[in-house]
């Protein structure tokens, strides 16, 4: 029939596939772009803690997995993506 299915993507989903690409690439996710989408920040306290691990880095707005990040991003992106 040709017909286009088109789907809203809510805020919360919008900010959850920002948060799944951004860390895939070199350049990471800005913070304040993730809370602009979601409404809310991400969590300081996962963030630190997987700082503290080596398995990302902040710098300034700028959250990066590192390379030892990128072998579990997808554990990484689990822990941060909020309910």
């Amino acid at each position: 029939t040709g017909e286009k299915l088109c789907q809203e993507i809510s805020t919360k989903d919008q900010a959850n596939e920002y948060l799944m690409m951004a860390l895939r690439t070199c350049n990471g996710l800005e913070q304040s772009r993730y809370e602009r989408l979601r409404g809310r920040p991400l969590p300081k306290v996962k963030i630190a803690e997987l700082a503290d691990l080596g398995l990302v880095d902040v710098d300034g707005n700028t959250l990066r997995a590192t390379s030892s990040g990128r072998a579990v991003l997808n554990s990484i992106i689990k822990e941060l993506l909020l309910p």
